[in-house]
């Protein structure tokens, strides 16, 4: 039965993990089309209305929409958005930006704190995208065992360190 159990399991993840890759694409675009939208939308932000009509003006110049997301996105990307925990609490009111993240298989508890991985207290635009990336889909045991692994290994090296410095001391 436990046998039975575990290739039940393993057959689940592998096909979600499938339809995360077969999805990417698409959300990818579906995130930063939102991000895009979220801070078009707020004037919070301070953006220039250069690059607004920048992103504006690019609607046209691009043959598929993923093209003129991406697009747009570096351009705001480079423009340093950043985006504040009230701010991003108002992005999960948004029932848009929530559908997307449920439609990518996101969960929403403390994502700020886990995109915040400078620990500045503010979101830039790729810290956003690519945190949000990395949250799709199940949390596999290859990934527990790689943090559990360099945890580890920073701790040695910390180790390391202090006796390093005693000995200078």
């Amino acid at each position: 039965l436990a046998v039975f159990i575990d290739t039940v399991l393993a057959t689940q993840l592998k096909r979600k993990l499938e339809e995360i890759s077969e999805s990417a694409g698409r959300i990818e675009t579906e995130i930063k089309e939102a991000l895009i939208r979220l801070v078009l939308q707020s004037k919070a932000f301070g953006l220039p209305q250069s690059v607004e009509d920048e992103i504006i003006a690019m609607e046209h110049s691009f043959t598929t929409r993923g093209a003129l997301i991406r697009a747009q996105f570096e351009v705001l990307d480079h423009s340093s958005v950043h985006i504040s925990h009230g701010a991003f609490k108002a992005f999960l009111k948004d029932k848009q930006f929530l559908w997307t993240l449920r439609d990518a298989d996101i969960e929403t508890t403390n994502i700020f704190e886990v995109c915040d991985v400078d620990d500045s207290g503010y979101l830039t635009l790729h810290e956003v995208y690519y945190g949000l990336q990395q949250l799709r889909g199940p949390i596999s045991k290859s990934e527990i065992v790689d943090i559990r692994l360099k945890a580890r290994e920073i701790s040695k090296q910390i180790n390391v360190l202090f006796h390093n410095l005693e000995w200078d001391a």
